[in-house]
Formats: C-alpha cells, sequence, structure tokens
C-alpha cells in the first residue's frame, strides 16, 4: 500500500448494500500507520447490518487493499456495541 500514508480511508459495505466511510484523523507519515475513530454515531447506526467488504485507500498514491470478512466478522459492529454497552472493553477517547 505504499509506505507513505495520507488522506486515507477506510469504507465499510453492509449486506443490504449501505456503506460508510471514514477518513483518517492521524498526519501525513511514511511509518505505514493510518488511525481511524470507530467511536461515534456510525458504529452505534451500523450495529445491526452484516459487513460484507472493507476497503482501506491510501490517500497519497491510491492503493487500495480490501477485505471480505466471513463467519462472526461480518458482526464486527453489533459485537463491539455489545462489547462496550456489556464494559467488556473500554471506550477510550482519543485525544
Amino acid at each position: 500500500m505504499g509506505g507513505c500514508m495520507e488522506k486515507d480511508e477506510l469504507l465499510f459495505l453492509f449486506s443490504d448494500n449501505t456503506s460508510f466511510a471514514l477518513k483518517a484523523w492521524n498526519e501525513p507519515n511514511c511509518d505505514g500507520i493510518s488511525l481511524f475513530d470507530l467511536e461515534g454515531t456510525e458504529n452505534k447506526k451500523y450495529s445491526d447490518k452484516k459487513l460484507v467488504s472493507i476497503r482501506l485507500q491510501n490517500g497519497r498514491t491510491f492503493e487500495s487493499l480490501s477485505y471480505q470478512p466471513s463467519g462472526d466478522q461480518m458482526n464486527y459492529f453489533r459485537n463491539a456495541a455489545n462489547a462496550v454497552q456489556n464494559k467488556l472493553i473500554e471506550n477510550v477517547k482519543c485525544k
């Protein structure tokens, strides 16, 4: 995906053909690191939908990588919402 990351985008596609995209919030870097905030309304809004594809696009080179989850991975947003609600994981705010 190229070593330098800038203005990257993470796209989620669901089984009902809805989707949403997140933009990386970190500064451009050549360490291969992109940071996305999965907290907020999007996580709750999509917690009842099955995830069918995730795509990461490098905003600098426009190279992309796609992943098709299977099994319980398709319930990522539901599992994450349940884990936060049941205090199995801590919801940490980014600085």
